[in-house]
């Protein structure tokens, strides 16, 4: 009989140092919950998931290559675009996030064809200067110095609208105004309404 009650101790005892193991695990792994958790407070991480979910949404299947990265008050964009605009879109997008104050392109042009990307020429430069011209003086007819706060960027034909209006019919009437100028293909909006 004290055999059997020596084995009963035994077991028992390796059952109370299992739960006690058991339970100091528990409590690391509990403590370590609030520290994986403050990862999600970095505001680097939040900026660079900021900008990248808004590339997508402006910018759709031409920044599924970007990857982003944040540095204090800069954005640094790295990977493959298939467009020049799409480059200059992406570097748009970046700066209309609150806190952004720079941004390093370092985005490379490669076109889905696989082929070289086109080149660049002074006449496109000159067509997207005269584009955003046109824009931003229509801007000023429709919505007068509230149009001083709306930065214009074109990029073979494609328009981009970034600042803060005062109110959310300024907004729209800038961006109808926008889209209805010649020459423009596409606006793309990054105005905020000033609050």
């Amino acid at each position: 009989m004290s055999e059997k009650c020596s084995v009963l101790r035994q077991v028992r005892a390796r059952r109370a140092l299992g739960w006690i193991a058991f339970a100091f695990i528990l409590a690391l792994l509990t403590a370590a919950v609030p520290a994986a958790a403050q990862g999600h407070d970095d505001p680097a991480l939040a900026k660079e998931i900021e900008i990248r979910d808004l590339m997508l949404e402006k910018g759709h299947e031409a920044a599924l290559g970007i990857r982003v990265r944040v540095d204090g008050e800069t954005a640094i964009l790295t990977g493959t675009v298939p467009t020049r605009a799409a480059k200059e879109l992406a570097e748009e997008v970046a700066k209309s996030v609150d806190g952004i104050k720079k941004v390093d392109n370092r985005l490379q042009i490669k076109p889905a064809s696989g082929g070289p990307p086109p080149a660049h020429t002074v006449e496109q430069e000159m067509a997207d200067a005269h584009l955003e011209m046109r824009v931003k003086k229509q801007l000023n007819g429709e919505i007068g110095k509230y149009s001083k706060q709306i930065e214009v960027e074109a990029t073979d034909g494609v328009v981009s609208l970034r600042g803060t209006a005062p109110d959310a019919n300024r907004k729209k009437l800038a961006l109808d105004t926008a889209g209805k100028t010649e020459g423009v293909k596409r606006v793309i909006d990054l105005i905020k309404i000033k609050s």
